[in-house]
């Protein structure tokens, strides 16, 4: 693993200025802001594992990941998680000294961690082939060409519409694989199956040709020129 970013004494007490490092949300928020302009996948190195930036719906995020021993490992959202607050002990995280905790931001190490590629696309005309057929100006034909969008695509994938916190996510659910309406509250690229619900066809207004309240001229884009966001288990 390679360090391509790095930052200057200066920039570093930039991002420093104004947060305790010895209080939970401090240390998170300098933590943020050391690693806000790096490359996604970009990690801080931490005594006993790594924090790690990625981005979600244009905003940088920080999750904990273990590092790999094994020097030609592979990262992936797989191995990131969510910081633990109750793993946070008085000035320090458990069992770590508050001296070591402080120096990883201090004096930081950053990484470049391989990783797998995250981001679903689908080309122009393989847009066209999977929406063709289905009109989308009805609830069947809508559902049927979100489905295709997403036939390829893996779990947890989704297509966003517009900057709503709606998303058409696909979810496998112990081999049963269908699409589902998901209320991105968070949006933080994490996973939460409360915030997941089922389709709704009184929720779809036949007069205007759309979902309530949506402009069907909007409602057709979402899938003509889909955006689509990739999640994450907790």
């Amino acid at each position: 693993m390679s360090a391509n970013y790095s930052l200057s004494t200066e920039q570093i007490a930039q991002a420093l200025a104004g947060h305790d490092l010895h209080d939970y949300d401090g240390w998170m928020a300098a933590a943020l802001a050391l690693l806000a302009d790096a490359p996604d996948w970009t990690a801080l190195k931490q005594d006993g594992g790594l924090v790690v930036k990625t981005t979600y719906n244009g905003k940088p995020y920080i999750s904990a990941c273990a590092e790999h021993e094994e020097a030609d490992a592979i990262y992936s959202r797989d191995d990131l998680y969510v910081f633990d607050r109750s793993a946070w002990d008085g000035e320090s995280w458990d069992e770590m000294e508050a001296a070591v905790n402080v120096g990883s931001l201090t004096n930081p190490v950053f990484l470049a961690l391989p990783h797998e590629s995250t981001t679903y696309s689908l080309t122009h005309e393989q847009v066209q082939a999977a929406i063709a057929g289905h009109d989308l100006r009805t609830y069947d034909g809508w559902l049927a060409a979100a489905s295709a969008l997403l036939a390829d695509a893996p779990a947890l994938t989704g297509i966003t519409e517009g900057n709503k916190g709606q998303v058409v996510l696909k979810v496998d659910f112990d081999g049963n694989v269908d699409v589902y309406p998901y209320w991105d509250e968070k949006r933080d690229g994490i996973f939460y199956e409360e915030y997941l619900s089922d389709f709704d066809r009184s929720a779809w207004d036949d007069q205007t040709q759309s979902w309530d309240s949506v402009p069907v001229e909007e409602n057709i884009a979402v899938l003509i020129n889909p955006v689509f966001v990739t999640l994450r288990q907790q």
